[in-house]
């Protein structure tokens, strides 16, 4: 019965979609936060429900009653921000596309800072590239990645400028993408990946959109990046190809039903088997993009503190805070970790939570909904900001909120630094040193 009641809630929700998204779908959508909540949580829940894995903790009517509330809690916040914006403008009018802020000394920043990281962490650390994870790593190596982060904001910037105007895009440009990734792929990570590849394809979309439909530009730029860019996308997929044959070998289907107690089907099992590497790695989206639910489900269910009011996700902070004041980040990974060991399901605390369990980690089943009620509404505000200040920095602003709401259905974007330190650029580039150059020449 609850299973069929998760798919008729399911089926409804795909509908709004359909009605809502679909059938108004333009470019405006790509660059809409509601459209990269909706779309992803949809889809991973396709996946839980029908992807052929069965897990011993599932969704029930409450567990997946709270997604809904919780959500309805951000969108109400992020209501109130919108009802409260001031009038919209003539965004065609005020759109400052045409002045280029220089941006080469921070690029020689990120440059610096990551020659100083590879150096540090491939001189104390025994990297195996596909397979290294757990690595000697400090508060240096941390701010580095957060000096180096700039670079992200550099590619955007120097793209979305490109094709605004219809200009290469420079040598630095393409440098400070590869800068940005450098940090995931010493630790054979996915993360950064996945966000550069994301807010480039938002980037490319709108600004290629609005070149051609608003600005009436011929869009030469943006047609001819699109080859480049799909060659990019078949590197990055072999990529993600390697990591899944390295990371797991021949014992993935093993691996994944005795780290969190679950039965893969047959079916899928064939499949796994018949299409090799690809095979894997279609195994690896659907485990991945559906297990965070069976782990948010025993964490709704059993998990009742310690919670850490926020720090948890800070975990850059309370890392390095003195244990005796109670908010350090392993007090929540311990006590997680021993709860899941107890339950016969080890392997689940290296999975995914969902953003709710981590505002459940922090504020509890009851607090968490106002704090969801605050991020919506800070989210919304951002959005007026979007609307009524159109500029490359802000159009980067807002693909960056899209981006944190796409991965809302893994992990809170707060909690995740290859999001939350480039957010960090965002607000020092667009509110300190560069305001300036928003004027009216």
């Amino acid at each position: 019965m609850e299973i069929l009641i998760l798919l008729i809630i399911f089926l409804v929700s795909a509908l709004f979609l359909y009605v809502f998204i679909v059938k108004k779908m333009s470019y405006m959508n790509f660059i809409s936060e509601k459209f990269w909540i909706i779309v992803p949580w949809l889809v991973c829940l396709l996946l839980y429900l029908f992807g052929g894995i069965d897990y011993t903790y599932k969704l029930n009517w409450k567990s997946f009653g709270y997604i809904f509330l919780f959500w309805a809690c951000f969108f109400g916040g992020s209501f109130i921000a919108r009802k409260r914006k001031k009038k919209k403008v003539n965004d065609c009018n005020l759109f400052q596309y045409s002045k280029k802020v220089p941006l080469k000394k921070f690029f020689i920043l990120s440059l610096c800072s990551i020659i100083i990281y590879l150096i540090y962490v491939l001189s104390t650390n025994n990297i195996e590239f596909g397979v290294s994870r757990n690595l000697n790593l400090n508060f240096l190596t941390t701010f580095l990645v957060l000096i180096s982060s700039v670079s992200i904001i550099i590619w955007l910037y120097e793209l979305i400028y490109a094709i605004l105007n219809d200009t290469r895009i420079p040598l630095i440009a393409y440098l400070s993408a590869i800068i940005y990734c450098i940090p995931a792929l010493v630790i054979s990570g996915r993360d950064a990946i996945i966000i550069i590849i994301l807010s480039t394809f938002i980037s490319f979309l709108y600004s290629g959109n609005y070149a051609i439909k608003v600005l009436k530009k011929n869009g030469k730029t943006f047609k001819s990046l699109k080859k480049v860019l799909f060659a990019l996308t078949g590197i990055i997929l072999f990529y993600f190809l390697f990591l899944s044959s390295n990371r797991y070998g021949s014992h993935m289907i093993s691996l994944f039903e005795w780290s969190v107690n679950c039965r893969i089907s047959p079916q899928l099992v064939y499949m796994t088997e018949l299409l090799g590497s690809f095979g894997d790695f279609a195994l690896n989206i659907i485990y991945y993009y559906s297990s965070q639910f069976s782990k948010f489900a025993f964490v709704y269910e059993f998990y009742n503190g310690p919670y850490l009011m926020g720090f948890f996700q800070l975990h850059y902070i309370s890392r390095r805070l003195p244990t005796s004041m109670g908010l350090h980040y392993t007090r929540v990974t311990t006590s997680a970790a021993e709860l899941m060991e107890g339950h016969g399901v080890p392997g689940l605390h290296s999975l995914w939570d969902t953003v709710i369990g981590y505002f459940i980690y922090d504020f509890g089943r009851v607090f968490a909904l106002p704090m969801a009620a605050i991020c919506g509404y800070f989210v919304g505000k951002m959005r007026n900001h979007f609307d009524q200040k159109r500029n490359i920095f802000s159009i980067i602003l807002q693909v960056f909120i899209c981006v944190g709401m796409f991965i809302t259905v893994e992990f809170s974007p707060i909690f995740n630094v290859n999001w939350i330190f480039p957010l960090f650029w965002l607000i020092i580039l667009d509110k300190l040193i560069f305001k300036n150059f928003w004027k009216e020449k």
